[in-house]
């Protein structure tokens, strides 16, 4: 018997990943008597199992660890019925009862056959190796974990669920090898910033439930961070033995560039996307797109509230359009073409990077895969928004990196960075502090030939800032009014108002000459600006925010020392959907035209069964990044990257771009998580995933 479920757990390996995978399901099903589909569980568990299944030499049960599995798995039954009792009793639905009792059993004792016998091999050499205080630190950050993820109302702390994941956390960490140096310390440094944006996303609601601001709030800060420091320093370990273990994989060849491959994974990916335009033409247009026709036919007024260039560049395809074809609709599917061909264009390329740096075909087929076919990239190759374009050019511009990170030499090399590196300035507002984020990296990587690139990006700045100041202005362009940029100022102090919290002395004379104070609280949105934002402008005195800059910054200073939490709060609640991962209301993509006079109309040349089909598979893929994914995740995975890069010292300029983007809405974002402000980070996932991998090449 003992053979048999030897090779069932240990030796038919897709066997034992589908226990593996049930089991942290069965696991995370006993939080609370449900299944959390926002518990970043899902992804730690599994691996952590994995892992230690790997990691056990004999790979053999013997009959004390079935005994301890079996009654692991009789405690998780009792654990499971009790829950589901407690739900019976609030009058919650508890559906197919026995079967999770059972459910839940068999997953809590699948875990213990693998635990057991890790547990068995390791703690003898733990004992041996750790030194007093390490063990200490072994033992305590594992104990923080249920706790932490209490405070942070991710599990009951009564919940077995939090105790066994505690205890896969210290068996991983138990069999883990001595680490030091500048390795550990990075590891180090990521993991405490991650296990910050867990607790600190957490932390208005872990407020609500002390009932307190002060000490106690502090102290389960601390408890909260340390917990999850553990779960994150233990996962970034195993994620990294997982990919030293798979290096073998990596080509040592690079190939070729070939342009007409590049040609074919442009067709490709347009014949993909050709359903969406035929389905939804002449394309897709908010109220923000209309208004830049409306702007390019005389309707309204020449503005950079949208970037010009791009409503120009609007300008240009409706003119086109219109002259060929004599309709509105002309014009509008003129622009969706070029669009798909600027987003095809950039997708190749990450394509033939990635042929070109030798990666493996099955990571090839797979981005090939989510580049074409993910209904979201679909849609929004004909969506007239300036974060499309933005995103093609932050992709190309990334590739222009990687090149010059393999050989900066060629005057076609730094003509591509200069023309790409404006247009990434001037495509989207913010997108000049990302571009000079990047730049000191990228001097850096290149810094025997620092004053060339120096000089080059000087270039780039000089040429933004005519376009600015002179180009603009001269051509009666409206620039965004003063409010615009101010999204966490303006939300900050809200909040005081909002909640009562102490403004300085005579603060409120002053902020009353720009805003109704008495309507703040009845307007303040804790997760997006726009409505403080209207309020202002409806105002009517905004020329008074340029003219008393000076005493305006002087009471947002003083405000924030006498109102640190509610500075702290509004900041996370405006910010949080791209940092922290239980945000995942975030993608928004549209399929209608919004109502106007220009005479801009659906008229799709699908049948409707077929439209109605494609509209379906949209909702079917937002419900489930809704369960798997969010915001945050994008952001982690860039971080996880750099963290790579670094520990294989490799460059990081190539990440730079993502890295300077999440930073700005951090620092000016208008809502608390939007998928198009952040879509570069998910359209060139494919890339700078990829490029970790190439990380691991064989010199």
């Amino acid at each position: 018997m003992r053979k048999y479920i030897d090779k069932l757990f240990f030796q038919w390996d897709i066997v034992s990943l589908i226990i593996v995978l049930l089991s942290q399901e069965a696991l995370v099903l006993m939080i609370d008597g449900h299944f959390y589909n926002d518990t970043l569980l899902i992804y730690i568990l599994p691996l952590l199992l994995w892992n230690l299944r790997g990691r056990i030499r004999k790979r053999s049960v013997t009959w004390f660890g079935l005994g301890a599995a079996a009654a692991a798995g009789a405690a998780g039954s009792l654990f499971m019925y009790g829950l589901l009792k407690n739900m019976e009793r609030a009058g919650q639905e508890t559906g197919h009862a026995v079967l999770k009792i059972i459910y839940a059993g068999a997953g809590t004792a699948s875990v213990f056959v693998y635990l057991w016998p890790f547990f068995r091999e390791n703690i003898r050499r733990w004992m041996q190796q750790r030194t007093g205080s390490r063990k200490i630190r072994d033992i305590a950050f594992c104990v923080l974990l249920a706790p932490a993820m209490w405070m942070q109302k991710e599990i009951p702390v009564t919940s077995l669920t939090g105790w066994i994941t505690a205890f896969i956390c210290f068996a991983s960490r138990m069999g883990q090898e001595e680490e030091g140096g500048r390795d550990d310390v990075l590891s180090a440094i990521f993991a405490g910033i991650l296990a910050c944006c867990m607790s600190f996303g957490n932390m208005i609601h872990t407020a609500d439930f002390l009932d307190s601001t002060g000490k106690k709030l502090i102290f389960a800060m601390v408890i909260s961070t340390a917990g999850w420091y553990a779960v994150w320093r233990q996962f970034i370990y195993e994620i990294l033995l997982c990919l030293d273990g798979g290096r073998g994989i990596i080509l040592k060849g690079k190939r070729e560039r070939s342009g007409k491959r590049f040609a074919f994974y442009m067709l490709l990916m347009l014949a993909a996307w050709l359903p969406y335009f035929l389905g939804f033409y002449p394309g897709v247009l908010s109220s923000d797109s209309v208004s830049q026709v409306q702007q390019i036919i005389g309707q309204l007024p020449s503005s950079n509230h949208h970037p010009w260039i791009h409503t120009q560049w609007i300008g240009v395809c409706y003119r086109i359009g219109y002259g060929l074809f004599g309709s509105a609709n002309g014009g509008v599917a003129v622009y969706s073409i070029v669009s798909m061909l600027l987003l095809a264009a950039a997708f190749a390329g990450i394509c033939e990077w990635q042929r070109h740096a030798g990666l493996p075909f099955t990571v090839r087929i797979l981005s090939m895969v989510f580049l074409a076919l993910c209904p979201f990239n679909g849609i929004y190759s004909i969506t007239m928004w300036k974060d499309i374009p933005f995103a093609a050019f932050m992709i190309l511009f990334m590739l222009n990196l990687l090149d010059l990170a393999e050989d900066s030499a060629g005057k076609g090399k730094a003509a591509a960075y200069v023309a790409l590196s404006i247009l990434v300035c001037i495509f989207r507002s913010n997108g000049i502090y990302a571009w000079l984020f990047t730049v000191p990296f990228l001097l850096w990587q290149l810094r025997a030939e620092w004053k060339k690139w120096a000089v080059l990006s000087a270039a780039v700045m000089g040429a933004f800032l005519l376009y600015k100041s002179l180009l603009l202005p001269s051509l009666g362009v409206v620039e965004p009014d003063a409010v615009e940029s101010l999204s966490i100022p303006a939300q900050q102090i809200a909040c005081v108002i909002a909640k009562g919290g102490e403004l300085p002395e005579d603060a409120a004379k002053e902020l009353g000459q720009i805003v109704d104070i008495a309507k703040v609280p009845e307007t303040y949105h804790s997760h997006t600006s726009d409505p403080i934002k209207k309020l202002v402008r409806s105002f009517g005195n905004l020329e008074y925010i340029g003219q008393h800059k000076g005493s305006l910054a002087k009471i947002y200073v003083e405000t924030g020392i006498k109102n640190p939490y509610l500075y702290l709060e509004a900041f996370i609640e405006q910010t949080k959907g791209y940092w922290y991962h239980k945000e995942n209301d975030w993608i928004y993509h549209t399929t209608f035209i919004t109502e106007n006079d220009i005479d801009i109309r659906r008229d799709g040349k699908l049948p409707g069964a077929v439209v109605k089909g494609m509209e379906k598979l949209l909702a079917l893929c937002l419900d489930g990044f809704h369960v798997v994914c969010s915001l945050a995740l994008f952001t982690y995975a860039v971080l996880f990257s750099i963290l790579v890069s670094l520990l294989k010292r490799k460059p990081v300029t190539v990440y730079m771009p993502l890295l300077g983007l999440v930073l700005t809405l951090l620092a000016a974002t208008p809502r608390y998580g939007d998928f198009r402000y952040v879509y570069p980070l998910f359209a060139a996932l494919p890339l700078y995933l990829g490029n970790m991998v190439y990380s691991y090449k064989e010199e």
